[in-house]
């Protein structure tokens, strides 16, 4: 597959890194918690940076700080970025919000040939209060939300349905428009939104829901981390969610899997082209 070069990735790297200071100065000033995920989270603690081959940020936050977020982010007189969700964008494909630079351009392999918006973004992923007990409480639940998001993958042309893990159930989703897919999917991942949990998951990340099922004190109180020369929010307790994600997290994992998500090629000013 081809990608970018080690050049270009250190220019993506620090075009997201500006996105991620400016969502951390807004965060800051509006009283809004967020804090480093995933492969992000794993490079701070690792290599307090990205991890070498990675090409994006996550960023999670619960979902009332996310829902405050993706509302008042876009209106804070800020022309310079923008917030893309399956309600903002008709042409979107994700369950989960992406930040993303105007006048950039970031190609990815798996929607090189649709017709999208291709900024380069930070991703925002939102964390849902869900029913105590362990993963079997939610599992039934966390099924249908991933059964919804591969349906609408499917009607945005990003998979096909034979893709699709339980084939007959998206097909008869298909039959539903994208946002009212999106409706009724938010409506199952909000079920305990408004009661008191002590445990959250993210039902729509890039992991198994019964990996990032985790109590909420994992997360919150945030402190900071060293990402690239700057402190940023992360999880309370960083080791607890990267061992139940990726085991012995501080191994790095052998040469053949240290690939990235399939850049092709990015540009840092589009209006130069225009």
């Amino acid at each position: 597959m081809k990608t970018i070069s080690q050049e270009d990735l250190k220019k993506l790297h620090e075009v997201q890194v500006e996105i991620l200071k400016d969502i951390d100065k807004f965060c800051q000033e509006h009283n809004i918690t967020y804090f480093l995920i995933a492969g992000t989270l794993l490079g701070a603690v690792r290599h307090k940076g990205f991890i070498p081959w990675d090409d994006d940020i996550d960023i999670g936050m619960l979902r009332s700080d996310y829902e405050k977020f993706i509302k008042t982010y876009p209106s804070d007189k800020n022309n310079k970025y923008f917030v893309q969700t399956l309600e903002t964008d008709p042409n979107y494909w994700h369950s989960y919000a992406k930040i993303r630079k105007k006048n950039t351009f970031m190609n990815e392999a798996k929607i090189a040939s649709l017709n999208l918006n291709k900024e380069i973004f930070v991703d925002l992923f939102p964390f849902d209060n869900v029913k105590d007990g362990g993963y079997d409480k939610i599992k039934y639940r966390a099924n249908i939300i991933k059964v919804i998001r591969e349906s609408i993958y499917v009607k945005r042309k990003i998979i096909t349905l034979r893709d699709c893990r339980i084939k007959f159930l998206s097909a008869i989703f298909l039959i539903f428009p994208v946002k009212t897919l999106y409706k009724f999917q938010k409506k199952l991942m909000m079920k305990y939104d408004k009661i008191e949990t002590t445990n959250v998951a993210c039902y729509i990340g890039e992991y198994q829901t019964r990996n990032e099922y985790l109590k909420k004190d994992v997360f919150l109180p945030v402190k900071k981390l060293e990402f690239e020369g700057e402190m940023f929010n992360a999880i309370n307790k960083p080791e607890v969610y990267l061992e139940q994600i990726y085991g012995d997290y501080m191994q790095l994992p052998p040469k053949e899997k240290r690939v990235a998500h399939g850049v092709l090629e990015i540009s840092l000013d589009t209006t130069k082209e225009k």
